[in-house]
């Protein structure tokens, strides 16, 4: 059974270590996580399109409702 938003969202509080985390754990071990239980295909880059510029910046990732 995946699990549910609630369960992450209180391993993540429950964790100290995540303090530490550089931005790469945290996309792994909590962005895409809570992206997947959210029903976004983490694994579709035309759907959760990562490092995707925008103007004259970029952000992490953009969701975009292609499915």
């Amino acid at each position: 059974m995946p699990d549910s938003l609630e369960s992450i969202i209180a391993s993540i509080k429950d964790d100290g270590t995540i303090r530490s985390f550089d931005e790469a754990k945290v996309i792994n071990g909590v962005i895409l996580r809570v992206l997947s239980i959210l029903g976004w295909d983490i694994f579709n880059i035309n759907e959760v399109k990562p490092e995707h510029n925008v103007g004259n910046g970029r952000v992490d990732f953009a969701l975009t409702n292609i499915r």
